[in-house]
Parts: structure tokens; sequence; C-alpha cells
């Protein structure tokens, strides 16, 4: 962080949304997520990956072609052109797949943990007229060949999640999908491991899956996707196993772990900055009246220039967190009065904004299953002291048993998943504070150390509903202050019924 904050100042191409769309698709094209020969998803499926606008998706396709990486046709989805070694054009196998992804078994394995769940919430918004549609496609799309098939049922979940308005559940299936994908150019010319017979047995399991939406009852979603996710990987591996070894091949000595970047709609670093001041501000670091660190302590703290820094200062001022006084510095303050709801009229708070209620409605979903994986791993006599510490610190008591929780996690990419949330939950503490204030924020810590007891007394589904209720309280108050500040994109985002 402190290195990329460096270059902040710098207007080069590297800091807009064209860099960051464009350097995703390439990275996924060199890591071969994105294989030569397959298709990227269509121009509305990247708008909704990266929540940008369609023309800055044209201008990305346009440069990938025009560098050589992809070719583009009217009405249909860009193609993979770029062999990541050009000069050896058939030495990519599936172990090579295999021994490059390292976490493509724990990916499926926390696809069959999470995912039912986030499907569930969004097929609730689903009509009778939907699932007919989606079956129709799905029984359209057995009869093309392999990489149809992936993407007409892509397609189809891809629907079912964007009706929950979120903007992060499309973004992690989709991730993990283009990571768990197996290339077509990998497998010899009449195998793959879905192919033929399994591909048909899978279009039925897929169907299932869908039928399951549409009545909606969380254990058989949950059964449903799990095996078909299970099955998926278990059909890699043995086909995997079945192929030879090569002595040498483009996987060798190149591993690509699992990662999930929900930001890439990258923010200014000095706000990032400002919202680490005011979480500072909020619990007490920095006491109500007391001065901020100067500048060129800050500077060296985050690795900026000073012109960051007051940028960052010039935030909390507008904002209510701080005051500056020429020749004195920069003292902290609590606001006095309600949120600056100009502050909503700028697109990069809106998105702030949005981006918090996803998560919290995310955290609030998906936190269960993340404490029946991690539970037994929890130690209490540590995690009691550690909440005495943070108490101390201001912190409150909800982030520290998340942070148990995760740190118990053993899927490395369920655990990768989780540490994006908090991260996001963190950057909206600001937004969180303006609801609730000090006196309430005493309330949440008290509720919240209602979980401790189900720690203390081993009762797993008690600790999870707890830590998710408590999502669920933050989530409905941080809902209601957007709509009160016009936000109506808030709307959309329910809060979810209890599991």
């Amino acid at each position: 962080m402190m290195k990329e904050g460096r270059t902040e100042e710098i207007p080069d191409k590297k800091h807009t949304l064209f860099a960051f769309v464009y350097q995703s698709l390439l990275e996924q094209i060199m890591a071969g997520r994105l294989a030569y020969g397959g298709r990227l998803p269509s121009m509305k499926e990247l708008c909704g990956i990266y929540h940008v606008s369609m023309r800055t998706v044209r201008d990305v396709l346009a440069a990938l072609k025009k560098d050589g990486y992809i070719w583009t046709e009217e009405r249909k989805p860009a193609m993979v052109i770029c062999r990541r070694d050009a000069e050896n054009k058939r030495d990519l196998n599936i172990r090579d797949v295999l021994s490059e992804r390292v976490s493509i078994f724990e990916v499926y394995e926390t696809m069959a943990v999470l995912m039912p769940r986030l499907f569930s919430v969004s097929a609730a918004f689903c009509s009778t007229e939907d699932f007919i549609k989606y079956d129709s496609a799905i029984k359209r799309g057995a009869k093309k060949d392999i990489n149809r098939t992936w993407r007409v049922t892509s397609a189809v979940f891809y629907d079912i999640l964007e009706k929950s308005n979120n903007l992060l559940f499309n973004d992690l299936y989709t991730s993990m999908e283009l990571y768990t994908q197996i290339p077509a150019a990998a497998c010899s010319e009449d195998e793959h491991p879905f192919r033929e017979r399994e591909s048909r047995e899978r279009i039925d399991r897929i169907r299932d899956m869908v039928n399951s939406l549409k009545r909606n009852y969380l254990p058989e979603v949950e059964e449903k996707f799990a095996v078909i996710y299970r099955r998926a990987a278990e059909a890699v591996r043995e086909y995997g196993n079945q192929q030879p070894e090569k002595e040498t091949g483009q996987g060798a000595g190149r591993k690509v772990s699992y990662v999930w970047n929900p930001e890439k709609r990258r923010t200014y670093l000095y706000m990032h900055i400002g919202r680490e001041l005011i979480k500072k501000i909020g619990t007490g670091e920095y006491p109500a009246g007391s001065l901020i660190p100067p500048e060129a302590a800050l500077a060296r703290e985050y690795g900026v220039s000073l012109a960051t820094v007051r940028k960052a200062a010039a935030m909390l001022n507008e904002l209510g967190f701080a005051q500056t006084v020429n020749g004195k510095g920069t003292y902290a303050k609590l606001p006095d009065k309600g949120f600056p709801v100009h502050f909503l009229e700028k697109e990069t708070y809106r998105q702030d904004l949005m981006l918090y209620v996803s998560a919290l409605q995310f955290m609030a979903v998906s936190i269960g299953p993340a404490v029946f994986q991690a539970f037994d791993g929890i130690d209490l006599e540590l995690t009691e002291r550690r909440l005495k510490k943070r108490r101390r610190e201001g912190e409150l008591p909800i982030a520290v048993l998340t942070g148990t929780v995760i740190e118990n996690i053993p899927l490395e990419p369920m655990k990768e998943i989780f540490v994006k949330l908090e991260r996001l939950l963190q950057r909206g503490y600001y937004l969180f504070f303006f609801r609730y204030g000090n006196r309430s924020l005493n309330t949440l810590r008290q509720r919240s150390l209602a979980a401790v007891h189900y720690l203390q007394i081993k009762d797993k589904k008690g600790f999870a509903e707890e830590l998710a209720s408590g999502y669920r309280g933050i989530l409905k108050s941080v809902r209601e202050f957007a709509l009160e500040y016009g936000v109506e994109e808030a709307r959309g985002i329910t809060v979810p019924s209890a599991f």
C-alpha cells in the first residue's frame, strides 16, 4: 500500500477505471484463467462484474484487441487469441492447470459452502416466469459443446445473483468460476472432465439446482449445490490423475492462489487515510479535542506526500470529524450535525455506501457457514483476552469476534473472501458512525457480547446466529440511513431473514 501511495498524485492512465479493468482481464489471460480460444464474459456481464459503464468496457476490449490479446465480433463475446507461450502451442495440459491453480479444489469446496445462501437470497426476487426462462435456457444449452454449455449455465446463475442487487455476489461468483474453469485447450480433442455423458448428467443436476431455488428450501438448496460443486471437483481430480506426467510444462514453477478483489473501483489513497483516521476518532484512539498526529508523521506512516495527507484532513473537516487550525494543527472532533447530504452527490461516496451495504448483507448471509467452518479452532481464552484489549481501544466486539472466526477458517479461499469483506466493512465505518453515534455504539457493544456467551458454552449454532443477527441489525440501520439521504439504490438490498 505504501509504495502504491507514492504514485497517487501522478495523473497517469494506471489510476483510471479503464486501467483496472484492462489489467484485471490481462492478468486472467496471462494466468490462463481466460484460456486461449475461450470467451470472455459478455459486455453486459463485464459491466456488472466491474461496476463500470458500457463505454469503459468497450474501450478496454478495443485496447485488448489492439494489443493482440483478444478478437472481437459484433454480438458475440470476445475470444482470447493470445497463448501464454505462442512457441509451444500444445504444451498446456490439465496437470499444468492443476499445478498452477493451487487453490482449485478448495475453491470448489468454498463454492459448495457459500454459494447456496447467496443464491437463496437472490432467488427470492425471481418470478415464476424467470424460472421458466432459466429452465428453457439450460435445456437448450445441453445441446451445445462444453464451452457453450458453460456459457449458458453461467449466464443463468449470473442472472439469478443479479436479482439481489448486491454489488458483491456476482463479483465473487465470477471470480471463483473463472478460477475453477478448465480450458478446453488443456484437454485432448475428445476428452474433458465435463464432456459427453458426464456433461448431460451435470446439466440434469444444474436443472435440479435451479428448481431447488424455485422452492427455496435452504437445506435442499445446500444439498443440491454441494453435490454439483463437489462432483465437479472430483471429475477434475480424476481426469487429471489419468493424464501422463510431463517432464516440462508451462505450469512448472508457476503458482496462482485464489485472490478476490472486490474493490476494483479503487478510490484515491487520501480517502483510505481519511477513513482510517475517522475510525480512530470514532473509537476514541484520537479523543475529541486532541491533536491528530502532524502531517509529516502521517505522511511517513502511510508512505505518501504531504499533499495527500492534507486532502485527507480536508475530507475530515468537511465530514465534521476534524477541525484544522492554522499554525496549530488538526483537532479530532465528533460530528455535531447530521451527515453532509451533498457528499452523497459525489459518486465516490455513493459507491462507498453501496459497497458497505452490500458487504453487510453478504456478512449477514454468510457468517453462519464461516462460523461452522472455524468454530472448533477458536481459542476461547485468547478470544476473551482480545475482547478486553480491543474494548479499551474502542473496537466493536462483533468485529473482534468476526476477526477470530476469519483467522480460524481452514479453507484458504474462504478466508481470503472474508478478509476482503472485513476490509470493506472497515472502509464503511464512518458511514456506520453517522447512523449510530457514541450512545448507540455502546448499546451495540453490549448486545454483541451476547455472542461470547454462546462461545463459552460451545453452542456453535447460537454463536453463528448471534453474529448474523448483529450484522442484520447494522444493515437495517445503515440501509435506513441510505434511504433517508436519498440513496434509492439501497432499497434493492434487503435485510435477510434468519436462516
